[in-house]
């Protein structure tokens, strides 16, 4: 299992959804990142923050939205990263 693997279906659809960002908020994820690049590191972390802050927010009745384009975007920029990689 891979960083790759793991987000490229979550953004399948066009859109990131509370219930890909509940699944991955639940996983290992600095496991995931151990062998990354620095950069790219630094990025996916500040991205599965912002995911764990999602579902946060979504949980506790601040945001009612079933997607997030902001992280749809960012999950799309990481996917571009590590495809390079």
């Amino acid at each position: 299992m891979t960083l790759k693997s793991i987000l490229e279906p979550t953004i399948e659809n066009g859109t990131f959804t509370i219930d890909a960002a509940r699944k991955l908020a639940q996983l290992d994820w600095r496991s995931l990142l151990e062998n990354l690049p620095t950069e790219v590191r630094s990025e996916a972390e500040s991205l599965f923050y912002f995911i764990e802050g999602y579902v946060e927010e979504v949980d506790e009745g601040f945001v009612d939205q079933a997607d997030d384009p902001e992280l749809y975007e960012r999950t799309k920029q990481i996917l571009t990263r590590l495809r390079a990689v």
